[in-house]
């Protein structure tokens, strides 16, 4: 058997015949009973986002869809190659020299094209301003 609960309690002590009608009891009543209400919606909610973050974020896809990755180009491919070296320390803002740091890291980026013509509609208000 589990626990009394506030509501259990707090009915016990508006059933107790000196308080029973009391003003602020009656208010207690309320204010539990609409708490309990918001714990159980907070419950559902923080259940709902445990669901969320145990699901695997590898497919962030539509269910059942296949993804794709674009597969990286060789480096004889590579149109433009940009070195990012940094010019200046991220704590103290001193020079920094530019010394061999290791291997290089390589990212891929991929350009979209540009947006579509805008579509030349003819002007309809032509007609009115006359």
């Amino acid at each position: 058997m589990s626990a009394p609960s506030l509501s259990d309690h707090l009915a016990l002590v508006a059933a107790e015949p000196a308080l029973a009608g009391h003003p602020v009891v009656a208010e207690l009543v309320v204010a539990v009973d609409q708490l309990a209400i918001e714990l159980a919606s907070l419950r559902e909610e923080n259940a709902e986002r445990r669901r969320q973050l145990a699901r695997p974020s590898g497919n962030s896809g539509q269910p059942g869809h296949a993804g794709t990755t674009r597969v990286p180009v060789t480096p004889a491919q590579v149109a433009v190659g940009v070195e990012h070296w940094p010019h200046r320390c991220g704590q103290c803002d001193a020079a920094l020299p530019r010394v061999e740091a290791g291997p290089a890291a390589r990212r891929q980026v991929h350009d979209l094209p540009g947006p579509p013509p805008r579509p030349q509609w003819p002007d309809r208000c032509s007609s009115v301003r006359a």
